[in-house]
């Protein structure tokens, strides 16, 4: 089912680039098929390109480079 799922939205994503709900729907199915570092990593990257919130564009790049990896971990101190 959520196999299925997946590919349906990555069809409509391939045919509809900027339809932002589309990413939502997906993330929320990969999350739904196991997948859930790809989802959030793709959430946090859709947060950061369509938010207008000054508190999280003052982190924008922050969140950016998290979302290329939420697994990656880094010392005390700093990046």
């Amino acid at each position: 089912m959520f196999n299925q799922a997946e590919r349906t939205l990555l069809a409509a994503k391939a045919e509809f680039a900027d339809a932002n709900e589309v990413e939502i729907f997906l993330a929320m199915t990969r999350h739904n098929l196991g997948k859930s570092k790809e989802a959030v990593e793709a959430l946090l990257r859709l947060l950061v390109e369509t938010s207008r919130d000054e508190s999280i564009q003052a982190y924008s790049r922050a969140i950016a480079l998290y979302a290329e990896n939420i697994d990656r971990t880094w010392p005390a101190g700093g990046a």
